[in-house]
């Protein structure tokens, strides 16, 4: 008989097979997430001004690859499937603006789609309706002055930008929503008060003009 020395180890080289096949479609996959992470738009810019419209359109790309997981980032805390995290982390990672992303990364202990996550929401998910009608007030006194459209047009598209950033598109009943509110200027620090109540326990939250009705 031969030196059996010197047969391979056919179990450990299919192991081996196994373990580059596996790396390879892992890479795959976080290629092709991370270019759908891509097209997200807006970017979450480096001041975090632009996060509730940033999270709305990150969880939206989410859920479309992943139907019906609309939860997932308000349970990923329990979850333990490590491939996931990886996909969430990549979807995170491109979607945030470079100097962003590695600036909270380099603060974490342990960086993980959960730690940066939370982080990135601990430090930019402020939205408030007092803010929303900050920004409401810039538009309607700059709608109703005599300076030169030329003069108004910055201030009314950055109080527009700035508004959109927090709830979105304005749509049609976004601007009911907000011409209720001015309809009834003696409620409107009880408004206030609630609204702000609600998008602080949830900032993703939507606003409707029934909500305005239901506190007349």
């Amino acid at each position: 008989m031969g030196d059996s020395s010197k047969i391979p180890d056919l179990s450990t080289l299919q192991l081996d097979n196994n373990a580059v096949s596996h790396a390879d479609k892992q890479a795959e996959m976080l290629h092709r997430f991370s270019m759908i992470a891509e097209r997200i738009r807006p970017k979450l810019l480096i001041d975090g001004s632009n996060f509730n419209i940033w999270l709305r359109n990150m969880i939206h790309a989410w859920t479309t690859c992943f139907i019906g997981d609309k939860e997932y980032f308000n349970e990923m805390e329990r979850d333990k499937d490590y491939q996931r995290n990886l996909v969430v982390l990549s979807f995170i990672r491109h979607s945030v603006e470079r100097q962003l992303f590695d600036s909270i990364s380099n603060c974490i202990v342990i960086p993980n789609a959960r730690t940066i996550y939370q982080a990135i929401k601990k430090c930019f998910s402020k939205s408030s309706w007092s803010s929303i009608i900050h920004y409401a007030n810039i538009l309607y006194h700059n709608t109703n002055q005599t300076q030169n459209i030329n003069q108004r047009a910055i201030p009314l598209g950055e109080a527009v930008e700035a508004i959109e950033n927090q709830i979105g598109p304005l749509d049609g009943n976004k601007f009911i929503t907000l011409c209720l509110f001015f309809s009834v200027p003696h409620l409107h620090k009880q408004i206030t008060a609630a609204l702000d109540t609600r998008l602080a326990a949830n900032p993703l939250m939507p606003i409707h003009s029934e909500d305005i009705l239901d506190m007349v």
